[in-house]
C-alpha cells in the first residue's frame, strides 16, 4: 500500500544583487488549502514575486536615471559658480581701474551686482545643508516601505555636505 504525501504549504523566493556585494531576497508562501494543486499554487507565488522583481527593477531604473539628472545638475551647476566667479573678478578689477581714472560707476550698476552676489551667497549657504546620500537599495526600501534600515537609521548611507568660500 502506497502512503501519499500531502503538501500543506508552498513557497517561492529569488535572491536579487543590489550591487556593492548587497542581495535582496523576495519570497511568499502560502498554504495548500484541500482541493488546490501545490504546483498551481507556487506558480501563483512565482508570478507575484516576479511581479514584485518588475517593480523593484522599474524603481531601480528611474533612480539611476535620477542620479544621473543629479550628477549633470550638479556639474551645471560648478560651471555656473564657476564663471560668476570670474564675472565677479573681472567686475572688480573695472570698478579698481575706473576708480584708478576718477571715473564713476553708475550706482545701480554698483547696486545690481552687489545683489547678484547676495543671492550667491544665499545659494551657496542653502547648498551647505547636509543631504542623507542613499544607496539604490535604500530608495527601494524607502519607496516599497520596507524598513531594513541598520541600528544607525540607515543603509550604508553617509552624510555629505557641499563647503565653498567666497573669494570676495
Amino acid at each position: 500500500m502506497e502512503t501519499q504525501l500531502r503538501i500543506t504549504s508552498v513557497g517561492y523566493s529569488r535572491l536579487v544583487s543590489l550591487g556593492n556585494y548587497e542581495n535582496e531576497k523576495h519570497s511568499a508562501s502560502a498554504l495548500v488549502e484541500e482541493g488546490q494543486n501545490p504546483e498551481e499554487v507556487r506558480e501563483q507565488l512565482k508570478t507575484w514575486v516576479c511581479k514584485d522583481l518588475i517593480d523593484v527593477s522599474r524603481l531601480r531604473e528611474e533612480i539611476n536615471e535620477l542620479a544621473d539628472q543629479r550628477y549633470h545638475l550638479n556639474q551645471d551647476i560648478f560651471n555656473m559658480k564657476e564663471r560668476l566667479l570670474v564675472m565677479f573678478r573681472a567686475w572688480d578689477q573695472m570698478v579698481q581701474i575706473l576708480a584708478a581714472h576718477n571715473a564713476d560707476v553708475p550706482e545701480r550698476h554698483i547696486q545690481d551686482v552687489k545683489e547678484l552676489k547676495q543671492e550667491y551667497e544665499e545659494l551657496l549657504k542653502a547648498g551647505k545643508k547636509s543631504t542623507k546620500t542613499k544607496s539604490v537599495g535604500d530608495f527601494i526600501d524607502e519607496a516599497t516601505g520596507n524598513d531594513c534600515a541598520n541600528e544607525n537609521g540607515n543603509s550604508d548611507g553617509n552624510e555629505s555636505g557641499i563647503t565653498t568660500e567666497l573669494p570676495f
